[in-house]
């Protein structure tokens, strides 16, 4: 690894054991004296206006203030700090909104010890580094939120959920099968179901029955 050892970093997390664990194991790396830790976000801010690090790791749902708004402000105060998420959650929902927050890296917690040395190398060329577990996901579009439904469309939902085929649909509601049918096909296109099946998951979640 071609960083250099005394890089000072910050390490941001509320709790106790890890944010005491991951500080050995980075002093083991870049020497004892060069980690700080703080439990919040507002508690990281104290430490950065005194001694500002190099390197910032901060977990996201914390108390008090959390790594979205932490990354916020410190970008806008001390823009050369390089930033690296840390979470618990596999979420490319959550690395995105970090990467527009500012940070330069996301890291699932349960990474090996030199994929972070690599994220910290990367940071500090300037580069981003995603943790492998989110890598590909966060290269696929993001999924468009469904449209709300029509009062029609939902009973023609509901009935698509008994099992009734189109006709009886059409004869249920007194309107032409061509009707049900572009029905059936803006419900496809609102909820983002490829077939019945995505379209009762979607009915169950959201509680539409015969109306």
């Amino acid at each position: 690894m071609s960083v250099v050892p005394s890089l000072k970093i910050l390490v941001v997390d509320d709790h106790n054991l890890f944010r005491q664990g991951l500080r050995s194991l980075l002093e083991i790396r870049f020497g004892q004296g060069n980690v700080a830790t703080a439990e919040n976000g507002e508690e990281a801010l104290q430490l950065i206006e005194q001694n500002p690090p190099d390197i910032l790791l901060t977990d996201i749902d914390m108390p008090i203030l959390d790594g979205f708004a932490l990354t916020e402000q410190v970008k806008r105060t001390h823009p050369l700090i390089h930033i690296i998420a840390l979470s618990m959650h596999h979420r490319p929902d959550y690395a995105r909104r970090m990467l527009e927050a500012g940070a330069q890296g996301f890291l699932i917690k349960d990474a090996a010890v030199d994929e972070l040395a690599l994220a910290i190398e990367a940071v500090c060329k300037g580069e981003r580094f995603i943790s492998y577990q989110l890598a590909n996901q966060l290269l696929q579009p993001e999924e468009q939120p469904a449209q709300p439904l029509t009062r029609r469309e939902k009973q023609i939902l509901a009935l698509i959920c008994d099992g009734l085929s189109n006709k009886d649909i059409a004869d249920s509601l007194s309107i032409s099968v061509r009707t049900v049918e572009s029905h059936r096909a803006n419900l496809l296109e609102k909820t983002n179901s490829s077939g019945v099946a995505g379209l009762i998951r979607y009915a169950l979640k959201e509680g539409i029955s015969n109306i």
